[in-house]
């Protein structure tokens, strides 16, 4: 019998929301949010080889053909990815012209603080690839 961690196995998760509405009708409204989320699981590498895929042709010529990379890999999610971390903020102000219609304007920034938080690991460039960076969007919407 082999126990491992499932890769949905996220020990601990955080999530901290906060938004204050103001000025006259409350047509102002600033919000924030912080996520915080230890790392999922992972099995490491321990190498690679070339293998000759044959495609069950007797005539295959193994010396010159290409060889598939295949990986090696160690013991299944022993290993856990870095920590998760974000903070969110945005702004939007609301014109009300009547009771039915108005206008709202929102600012926002998704991982204000830049922080890098993987994504994936490459295995064969052997690099990390990162999630998104400090991401900001601007959106109008009318009511009617």
């Amino acid at each position: 019998m082999q126990e491992y961690n499932p890769v949905w196995d996220r020990r601990h998760n955080v999530n901290l929301v906060a938004s204050y509405a103001f000025g006259k009708f409350d047509a102002w409204k600033v919000n924030a949010r912080w996520n915080y989320g230890s790392g999922f699981p992972f099995t490491p590498t321990q190498g690679f080889y070339g293998s000759v895929p044959f495609n069950g042709d007797i005539n295959t010529n193994y010396a010159n053909s290409n060889a598939d990379l295949t990986t090696i890999f160690g013991n299944l999610n022993s290993y856990r990815l870095p920590d998760y971390a974000r903070v969110d903020l945005g702004v939007t102000k609301t014109w009300r012209f009547d009771e039915h219609r108005q206008l709202e304007v929102d600012f926002s920034l998704t991982n204000a603080l830049d922080r890098k938080n993987i994504f994936y690991f490459d295995r064969v460039r052997f690099e990390r690839v990162d999630q998104l960076p400090l991401l900001p969007s601007v959106g109008i919407s009318y009511k009617f």
